[in-house]
């Protein structure tokens, strides 16, 4: 793993948020600080990918980004920031949240929204660099027009921050040095959105135009709403030139001509992606052809050589798919065997610990359903998917069982958003 990696967000360290999620003690739950993120970082013995090979988002990169600044400058990582970077700015209202009591004069509370109305969410928490900025909509601004002005290092730094990256397999990669650069509405654009508790940020600037837009929530509420003030705003800026897209938008596709056909018997099944845990079913119901995937059912057009479900294509061949999009980018998935209803769920029963995470999973059978047990107590059901694996309920997820060589589960991986396999051995 080298430094771009961490940059461009393809290294595939994993998400040190998610792991500590695993135990059930995660962010929101204790103060956590750079050190523990560190620490957790630290013991990961897989990644999710191999480096450079995919865009997978990790905050376990800005965190290791931060700690190289500490060590190299010999300040803290706060410090270095704000006389190298608030400072020269001018974003005299900004700082990180490296000590989460520290009184911050008119900062607002964050407030999430639920059935009961609103309620606070805060991160009690001092990890910074992967979030926990303390900002204004106005300081954002002066950012943007701090590196966009080539004051940050020069015109030489800013085109290298606003360039794209090349994945291992030539493709592009959309992240730049820690923004996202795309084009929205025809126009080039550098952004990046950001959320901790039920605080929300967006940050953009578009080149051509010489327009930047800031916006900061101090409530989670948009996140359900139809309406989104980001995007209203843009379009009242944003003069008519193309349809709305991305800079993948036009990317090659790769497709095979469309016709309607016979899709092979064999085709349908299990399918599990290469690099982690999750699931695809191809199915047939009433003549028509599905795609299950996690909670989504999408429905399947056949065509030469496999299917299209939506924008994207379902490539057959041998025993697995290719999953294309309609950036070109390919995921694969290998075929495996269905659940087995002769399988006894006694069989999965037990404890099971990992060093990576440091904590401890139980997994319990509860009348007909099993439950996957945190260390905290909190029990989420298990829905069968492939053979030996399972979709975790209200939490996220999959788990998979493994097996020794006489054929008994020896012990599980877990795979949760930006954190894939997490090893857990078996211990009764």
């Amino acid at each position: 793993v080298r430094v771009r990696h961490l940059v461009h967000q393809t290294s595939g360290i994993k998400d040190w948020q998610a792991v500590a999620d695993l135990g059930g003690w995660g962010t929101g739950t204790r103060v956590f600080s750079n050190a523990d993120a560190l620490a957790i970082t630290a013991r990961q013995r897989t990644l999710n990918n191999e480096p450079g090979e995919a865009f997978l988002y990790s905050n376990s990169n800005a965190i290791l980004l931060a700690t190289i600044v500490t060590r190299v400058s010999g300040m803290s990582f706060a410090e270095y920031t704000q006389r190298y970077l608030f400072t020269p700015a001018g974003m005299n209202r900004t700082q990180w949240r490296d000590n989460f009591r520290r009184v911050v004069p008119g900062r607002a509370t964050a407030y999430a929204y639920g059935n009961a109305g609103y309620e606070n969410d805060m991160p009690f928490e001092n990890t910074h660099g992967d979030g926990g900025i303390l900002t204004t909509a106005e300081d954002l601004l002066k950012w943007n027009d701090f590196y966009s002005s080539g004051r940050l290092g020069g015109a030489v730094l800013l085109q290298k921050q606003v360039a794209y990256d090349t994945l291992r397999n030539g493709r592009i990669n959309y992240y730049g040095a820690g923004v996202f650069v795309q084009k929205n509405r025809g126009y080039r654009v550098i952004r990046h959105t950001g959320g901790t508790g039920s605080y929300r940020c967006y940050l953009a600037w578009y080149p051509e135009l010489g327009l930047s837009v800031a916006w900061l929530s101090n409530t989670s509420r948009w996140d359900s709403s139809a309406h989104d003030p980001v995007s209203a705003v843009e379009e009242l800026f944003l003069p008519p030139r193309v349809a709305s897209g991305s800079a993948m938008a036009s990317a090659p596709q790769h497709a095979t001509e469309t016709k309607s056909g016979d899709p092979k018997k064999s085709d349908l099944g299990w399918y599990r992606h290469r690099g982690s845990l999750y699931g695809l079913q191809l199915l047939e119901e009433g003549g028509s052809y599905w795609a299950l995937e996690r909670n989504r059912r999408v429905p399947l057009q056949p065509m030469a050589g496999g299917y299209r479900m939506g924008a994207s294509q379902l490539l057959t061949g041998g025993a697995q798919l290719r999953y294309v999009d309609s950036d070109g980018d390919t995921a694969v998935y290998d075929a495996v065997p269905g659940p087995d209803p002769r399988l006894p769920k006694t069989a999965y029963v037990g404890a099971y610990v990992s060093d990576e995470a440091r904590c401890g999973l139980r997994v319990e059978l509860r009348g007909d359903t099993l439950h996957l047990v945190l260390d905290n107590g909190a029990a989420y059901p298990l829905k069968p998917t492939y053979r030996d694996a399972f979709r975790i309920l209200d939490f996220g997820g999959v788990v998979n069982f493994r097996r020794d060589a006489a054929g008994k589960v020896a012990g599980l991986g877990v795979g949760q958003g930006r954190a894939r396999n997490v090893g857990f051995a078996r211990v009764r």
